[in-house]
């Protein structure tokens, strides 16, 4: 118990570290978000239409938080009793979710979503994450150079629920889960930032470099998406726009964290400002309505992002 409550405070100083990084606009703004991502839980978990929606999409977060950690090992090594420290913190992270289930009553609910923590806590991850180089590399711009370590890395991922949704397509829910972890998936892409070197290859301005990253993304992800939503219609005509929203939403996150990327760039790192963005766009997952805020906050980080960048790429500016 002293273990899991002393990892808890360093969470927390974690996080005032990012929130110091990141600043008073972008703090007041998480805060906003947190707060009516949590009243969005407690309204919509008792509409029979969405709640296995938002629980899926939530477990799925904690699912993707477990498997992307790099300090799992360190924990196995330092405390005996670790897993009851990831269960601490993955309850925690689920009290929004935990406590609307517990005031509508809906206690199956509640059981099974403490069952998923606890078998997601004893998923074994593998200190050497093994890559995979395919032929896909070779098709992708070499700006985009997420994508080719990103397919390297979360093939498997990808892959499976690629073919869940193509394969599955007669099943209303295959295609909206596949979109889901695909681009859950994507916004990991970019957690890390590059090395100068690779940031100035491409001799380009920070306008061009930014537009040219954007652009490529952009023809990317409808690539890849496009079969889906497609399938999705053809099986679910009156429906087709379920998929096609699901597609602007994923589009306009990764926007957002590309930008957010280059507004807290710094060569080779995990930056904290950044990662309190990721966070911020995960949140707006549930939240579809205040993507339009997300729009306009993106225009702040673009300018953000090109002053930044304008530091390193002046030369070809």
């Amino acid at each position: 118990m002293k273990n899991a409550i002393l990892v808890i405070k360093l969470r927390l100083v974690q996080i005032l570290n990012a929130l110091k990084g990141a600043g008073l606009v972008y703090i007041v703004l998480l805060l906003s978000l947190v707060s009516i991502f949590n009243l969005f839980i407690i309204n919509t978990i008792n509409q029979a239409k969405y709640n296995k929606y938002i629980i899926g999409g939530y477990l799925i977060l904690i699912l993707s938080i477990h498997l992307k950690r790099k300090d799992i090992f360190f924990l196995k090594i330092t405390y005996t009793n670790y897993k009851y420290i990831l269960f601490t913190e993955y309850f925690l992270l689920s009290v929004p979710l935990f406590f609307s289930l517990i005031y509508y009553n809906k206690w199956s609910y509640l059981s099974a979503g403490i069952i998923f923590i606890g078998l997601i806590t004893n998923i074994k991850l593998k200190k050497t994450q093994y890559t995979l180089t395919t032929k896909i590399q070779k098709f992708i711009p070499n700006i985009n150079y997420e994508w080719k370590a990103g397919i390297r890395k979360y093939f498997f991922i990808v892959i499976t629920a690629y073919l869940i949704g193509l394969f599955g397509a007669p099943f209303p829910a295959s295609v909206p889960i596949s979109l889901f972890v695909i681009g859950l998936v994507l916004l990991s892409f970019y957690e890390q930032t590059e090395p100068l070197s690779m940031l100035l290859a491409f001799e380009f301005s920070s306008n061009k470099f930014i537009y040219s990253k954007i652009k490529s993304h952009f023809l990317l992800f409808s690539i890849t998406v496009f079969p889906l939503i497609l399938l999705f219609s053809i099986f679910y005509p009156e429906y087709w726009y379920i998929p096609v929203l699901e597609y602007l939403i994923f589009l306009s996150l990764h926007i957002f964290i590309i930008f957010s990327k280059y507004a807290y760039y710094e060569p080779t790192s995990n930056i904290s400002g950044n990662q309190l963005m990721q966070m911020f766009a995960s949140i707006s997952l549930f939240i579809p309505i205040f993507i339009p805020v997300l729009w306009i906050f993106s225009a702040y980080i673009f300018f953000k992002a090109k002053t930044r960048l304008n530091f390193y790429l002046n030369d070809y500016n």
